[in-house]
């Protein structure tokens, strides 16, 4: 018969040798979660255990309910017993968060059930110390390592360990002691498959290279298309010297593993499921797993109810009220569906922002695609330097004199580029090529090179003769290997190349839409010349830009 189930569990519990489907969790976000279990065989016919909250003065009332049928009359007596201590034991971990919380603690209930080798992890620890990064951070990894549940350290993730932590400020400089970490012989890094609709990882990989261009998901049972900045993501564990390692699931599919989905349900045959929206206003998708995905809008003016029936076509938006009732009926087989933010807050180091860092360029430099197999990157900012009047220096000044100011002005650039999270992909003759995470990170990092530039430049016996311009465009592009390093290839190269040509001495051009995105704060420095629109080559729409230059600067004498 056709079931919404996700796996096959066989095991033995009390004594009895059960197997049982295993359907994904239930929840509606704060408020309640529920987890049903049908038995193929055993002496249970099927297995519900739910968990309500109500608000409560300051904090929540707690709620616990747990239904067990048997298969044969029996053992009832042996089931009424089983469920009133699975009921005693969730409602003694409500009573330890509640304590846990109150005291502002970390929750944690579940101990290493591996031994961490104090003696290795002191000797990693010593080695990474050596390194220029935070010692206060070091020894709180440290600690981690030492103390944390298996759970919490099959896959750790930087940036959510950054919140953990409450240092959310110092997530950066985290990555960087967790990079240097893995030198050090404290962590391993693993490269871990995203998948689009849950967005966790069933999936490893243990170097850049055993990335194909497909992934799938064990928990969705869906094949994807792989996206470095999208679909895979860094993450650590401890090394196997330090703290043996566990290769094991702790959770199917909870409501902490996807903290997008603000409510899930089960929806049988010729059933309707009831999702409840979340009070804040945003924009939401409803994803029926083998079906449509519709948006949802939240609005203070949107409809209480709202009924979507699976076996009809939508089109448009579906508006509801904060805190409405989203109806989802289905008249074919039991389905699987999801009210799932669309902007919620990503705690994942993709692979490319980690190849934007430059200790990650420094320490993985074998860390490269397999040849052949290029991969997308859904967004890139691209910064494309030129020194302009280098030609004419090299004749003038000759080559010993002008080779060193323009090496020394990679420094320059180097340094405003880090600065910002961004990194030198490659240099060409007198030029750089550079990549960003994200646009406006590239444009601060232009406008602090063209400053620094000015400066280094009025330092200079030849400096009057030379003078930079820059140009940045960011959208779709693919990484490959090329020589050695992880390079850039597509359309976005080819217009940020071509944007940087059109720009003059001390001069940055960028597109209209990352210049209206900008703070004030960053534009100080600069001012507007020009506003244009351009054709270039290989697009077929004009492309709007705009042109800035930095105040103060002084024109080469070539």
């Amino acid at each position: 018969a056709s079931s919404a189930a996700r796996f096959i569990v066989e095991t033995e519990q009390y004594g009895f040798p059960i197997r049982y489907e295993e359907f994904p969790f239930e929840w509606v976000k704060e408020r309640q979660y529920r987890i049903r279990r049908r038995f193929l065989a055993g002496p249970l016919d099927e297995y519900t255990a739910l968990v309500e909250l109500e608000p409560h003065g300051t904090g929540s009332r707690v709620k616990v309910r747990i239904e067990m049928t048997p298969r044969f009359a029996g053992f009832a007596p042996l089931a009424w017993g089983i469920a009133r201590m699975s009921a005693a034991k969730m409602i003694a971990v409500a009573k330890e968060i509640s304590v846990a919380v109150g005291a502002g603690q970390i929750i944690v209930f579940t101990n290493p059930a591996q031994g961490c080798d104090v003696v290795e992890l002191e000797a990693a620890v010593n080695r990474l110390v050596r390194e220029d990064v935070s010692r206060p951070l070091v020894r709180r990894l440290a600690d981690y390592v030492a103390q944390a549940s298996d759970a919490d350290c099959v896959r750790i993730r930087p940036y959510e360990l950054a919140e953990l932590f409450g240092i959310p400020e110092e997530r950066d400089e985290l990555v960087r002691v967790f990079l240097h970490g893995v030198s050090a012989g404290l962590f391993e890094l693993r490269w871990s498959l995203i998948c689009p609709s849950c967005r966790t990882s069933t999936e490893d990989r243990l170097r850049l290279e055993d990335i194909g261009d497909e992934g799938h998901c064990r928990l969705c049972d869906i094949s994807y298309g792989l996206e470095l900045d999208q679909s895979v993501e860094a993450t650590f564990t401890p090394h196997a010297s330090v703290r043996k390692r566990v290769e094991q699931f702790f959770c199917v599919g909870g409501p902490a593993r996807t903290p997008h989905v603000v409510a899930q349900a089960i929806i049988e045959k010729d059933s309707t499921a009831d999702l409840a929206a979340p009070a804040q206003i945003g924009r939401y998708r409803l994803f029926v797993r083998g079906g449509a995905t519709l948006p949802v809008v939240v609005e203070a003016n949107g409809a209480a109810d709202v009924t979507v029936d699976l076996g009809e076509k939508h089109e448009g938006v579906l508006a509801i009220a904060p805190k409405g009732t989203l109806h989802v009926k289905n008249s074919g087989d039991p389905r699987h569906v999801k009210l799932e933010s669309t902007t919620y807050t990503d705690t994942a180091l993709s692979a490319h922002h980690v190849s934007t860092i430059p200790d990650f360029r420094r320490l993985f430099s074998k860390e490269l695609l397999k040849a052949g197999t290029p991969l997308r990157v859904a967004r890139v900012a691209l910064l494309f330097s030129d020194l302009v009047g280098s030609t004419a220096l090299y004749s003038k000044v000759g080559d010993a004199a002008a080779f060193r100011l323009v090496d020394d002005h990679f420094d320059v650039l180097r340094k405003a580029i880090e600065a910002e999270t961004g990194v030198i992909i490659k240099t060409m003759g007198d030029a750089i090529m550079a990549s960003f995470p994200d646009a406006k990170s590239c444009a601060r990092a232009g406008f602090a090179a063209l400053k620094a530039f000015e400066t280094f430049r009025a330092q200079q016996e030849n400096g009057a003769r030379v003078g930079l311009k820059l140009g940045m465009h960011a959208g779709p592009c693919y990484v490959v290997t090329a020589n050695g390093s992880l390079d850039y290839f597509g359309q976005t190269v080819n217009v940020a190349a071509r944007v940087q040509a059109l720009a003059g001495s001390a001069e940055i051009v960028l597109a209209k839409h990352v210049f209206e995105e900008l703070p004030a704060a960053d534009l100080s420095r600069m001012r507007v010349t020009e506003h244009f629109s351009t054709t270039v080559k290989g697009v077929d729409e004009p492309i709007e830009l705009v042109r800035l230059q930095l105040t103060g600067s002084i024109p080469p004498t070539y």
